[in-house]
């Protein structure tokens, strides 16, 4: 997402995926359409600046997770992990000094699996903020990582479904 509020506009990045309302709406509006905004939550933002950040998600969290390298400080830590169907795995992300990205492919890796494999001495040095954002089923592996092994505190870690299977 990018924005200008001085000249008034606001560019945004879609990912289609499956046939729910907003992918219909993405892939049907005209260049140019109006849209709603809400947000963003007052829970949702940040304050501070962590020492070192880790971002994971599927297709549908890129956007997020794009504003998210995009707002750390210069060469702070940031550690992505991305699902995405085979056709997505050139997905564009922001790269850097500080900023380490794997990519899953969908049917050969998932995220729950890799995020299930990651142990303690895999968990970034100092204050970490974390962002996991996929399907519904994948919160209950980020949440015993990032709060039980590596023990986070709840205040640090956004985990949650943007969709549910099925």
């Amino acid at each position: 997402m990018a924005a200008d509020a001085e000249a008034g506009w606001v560019e945004f990045d879609f990912v289609i995926h499956g046939d729910g309302p907003g992918s219909r709406w993405a892939a049907e509006a005209p260049l140019g359409s109006s849209a709603a905004i809400g947000g963003p939550r007052r829970s949702s933002t940040i304050s501070g600046e962590p020492d070192a950040w880790f971002l994971a998600g599927d297709e549908t969290a890129v956007p997020a997770i794009t504003r998210f390298l995009a707002a750390r400080r210069p060469g702070t830590p940031a550690r992505v992990i991305l699902e995405v169907a085979p056709e997505n795995r050139l997905v564009p992300m922001p790269s850097g000094p500080g900023i380490h990205v794997t990519v899953l492919t969908r049917d050969d890796d998932s995220l729950p699996a890799a995020l299930a494999a990651l142990g303690e001495s895999d968990r970034p040095r100092g204050a970490v903020l974390a962002f996991v954002a996929s399907e519904a089923g994948v919160v209950p592996a980020a949440r015993a990582l990032l709060l039980d092994r590596w023990g986070l505190p709840e205040a640090a870690v956004v985990a949650k479904g943007y969709w549910r299977r099925g």
